[in-house]
């Protein structure tokens, strides 16, 4: 028996998220904890976001990680590579609003933690980055890995300001790394993600995320 597909946001029989809700969908825009001081705070050149994490965002993201929705990734990723082309971000070299050049070497991402990657069978993470890098034309890299078990999934605001434990697999990380991940919430994965690339040899980390929470 087929099973019936539907857009997660307005529940109609689709193959996907429908056009007019992808349009729909709140913009994220800077403001409050990720201004320019906090990003900087957190080990991160650059931080842009894709949607507010509101509740049509809210849905559709755990549509794609917790709901067997692995079409939804790839749809997730290619808006939110599309949104950074439209900023200047390609590989190589990337304008910046003050017209000063740097570079993106390689796509990486937050890794999942391995019990929720195991109940999935598929790390959401490096779907959204592969999703990322190909209209970037940029290579996504698995450059980190969970050195713990925990997931920042369901613990406090106190613990999650501590952020999950990562390594760099590498010896030596890509010097210009574009850092990929599904929603921002305190900042502390993209902070222990930044600063293991910067203590392998990473010196600009521009991190991405489909949704932010404002």
């Amino acid at each position: 028996m087929l099973l019936s597909r539907h857009c997660p946001v307005c529940r109609r029989p689709a193959r996907s998220v429908c056009g007019p809700c992808l349009a729909a969908l709140p913009r994220w825009a800077p403001q409050g904890a990720w201004s320019g001081p906090r990003v900087a705070e957190l080990g991160l050149d650059r931080f842009s976001a894709l949607y507010a994490y509101e509740p049509p965002v809210a849905r559709l993201i755990l549509a794609a990680k917790n709901g067997g929705r692995h079409d939804l990734l790839a749809v997730l990723g290619q808006a939110l590579a599309h949104d950074l082309l439209s900023g200047g971000v390609t590989g190589g070299r990337t304008r910046h609003q003050n017209g000063a050049g740097s570079g993106i070497d390689v796509v990486a991402w937050v890794p999942a933690s391995r019990r929720h990657a195991r109940r999935r069978g598929y790390d959401q993470g490096r779907e959204l980055a592969l999703a990322v890098a190909r209209p970037l034309g940029l290579r996504a890299r698995p450059l980190l890995r969970r050195t713990g078990r925990e997931a920042q999934a369901g613990r406090n605001r106190v613990d999650r300001l501590v952020g999950p434990s990562v390594q760099v697999r590498c010896r030596h990380a890509p010097a210009r790394v574009l850092l990929v991940d599904d929603v921002a919430t305190t900042g502390a994965s993209l902070a222990r993600a930044a600063a293991s690339l910067r203590a392998a040899g990473t010196r600009s980390v521009h991190a991405a995320v489909v949704a932010a929470v404002p």
